[in-house]
């Protein structure tokens, strides 16, 4: 639709989406039924549905609307600021994130609404939460366990600290149960997606020796190996714990110190990623100034996005997982630029601040 070629297993989304349809299949044993329900509803327009999400992921952070415990500064900038400030964000995302959004796969969709997720967790809105998160691990599995250990901190501090409302993140577990039905009606096993295809594909990523990679088959796409180390599993079989060090280093290198123009995830040659110590400073530059922004509210952000870049670092050694990070790295960092440039002092503050403000 925007001139991005459609590769590999794009196609078999389409399929997928063509079975749901005509005979009722609509149950996968690698792809939960959000995945399989957006091609069979949206095909080619779930491209339109990705780079909408971009945008209203961005608006909705601008117009500060995150606001539960965190604290907020009397000032709020003008109806003509927010859209200013909204449209540029959405620029970057666009160079960023062009080339993932519109090769009608659901990784983009997913991402945002694991993005909502966190910031139900943030705020400390459990509905938030709960909805999104599901909606999130309904259209791609890669979130399941980063979502359900946030839910579960969730309910533990809601019942800690006496917040009844807490409870309500509770309805992630009805949101995903349908994809446990579902996968129980066809293997007979209570899991999420069909085990004997779960295990293989992790050990498939877990055993690999890769840096990173552009697609999910390998042979289609162009790894990047560690030459002379082995993978994850046979590195702790071996105890060889500098090989697994190398590798999580190897990742992180490919991760924030790579780049391709508009976040193109089908490659025609190797050499369209472009590998410099520039692009890592600036991923540096974009966290700290993230840090920065968010000041004493960090760590709770800090929380589920390291839980997403450690299964990045040690299952999956693939870009589009670490798509969720780079979103709030972008926006945060933006936000302590408008800040210092312009004034616009947001809709986080410190404690200090508040209290001035007061």
């Amino acid at each position: 639709m925007l001139g991005f070629q459609q590769c590999c297993d794009a196609y078999q989304y389409d399929a997928l989406g063509a079975a749901c349809l005509s005979i009722g299949n609509c149950w996968n044993e690698q792809r939960p039924i959000g995945a399989v329900a957006l091609s069979a509803t949206l095909g080619h327009a779930m491209v339109l549905l990705n780079h909408t999400l971009l945008f209203l992921f961005a608006r909705y952070l601008i117009r500060g609307e995150v606001k539960a415990h965190l604290n907020i500064v009397t000032y709020q900038p003008t109806a003509r600021d927010q859209w200013v400030k909204t449209f540029v964000i959405f620029s970057i995302f666009e160079v960023m994130f062009s080339g993932l959004a519109s090769v009608m796969l659901s990784d983009v969709a997913a991402g945002v609404f694991a993005a909502f997720a966190i910031l139900g967790f943030m705020q400390k809105d459990a509905l938030l939460l709960s909805i999104a998160g599901a909606i999130s691990v309904l259209i791609r599995a890669a979130y399941l366990y980063p979502i359900l250990v946030i839910v579960v901190f969730f309910l533990a501090e809601s019942l800690f600290q006496k917040r009844k409302t807490g409870v309500w993140a509770a309805l992630f577990f009805v949101g995903i149960a349908p994809q446990f039905w579902l996968t129980y009606v066809h293997t007979g096993v209570f899991a999420f997606l069909d085990p004997a295809t779960v295990n293989y594909w992790r050990e498939f990523h877990f055993s690999s020796n890769w840096a990173g990679y552009d697609t999910l088959v390998p042979a289609q796409g162009f790894p990047w190996k560690v030459e002379g180390l082995v993978g994850f599993s046979v590195a702790y079989q071996l105890q060889q714990w500098g090989d697994m060090f190398a590798l999580i280093v190897g990742r992180i290198n490919f991760y924030f110190s790579s780049f391709v123009l508009w976040g193109k995830v089908y490659l025609s040659s190797p050499s369209e990623r472009i590998f410099t110590p520039i692009i890592g400073l600036c991923s540096f530059a974009t966290f700290v100034a993230s840090v920065l922004y968010l000041k004493a509210s960090a760590w709770r952000l800090a929380l589920p996005l390291s839980l997403i870049l450690m299964q990045s670092l040690i299952i999956v050694p693939e870009q589009r997982f670490i798509f969720v990070i780079q979103l709030f790295l972008v926006v945060y960092a933006s936000l302590y630029c408008f800040q210092s440039i312009s004034g616009f002092k947001g809709v986080f503050s410190s404690d200090e601040d508040e209290r001035g403000n007061k």
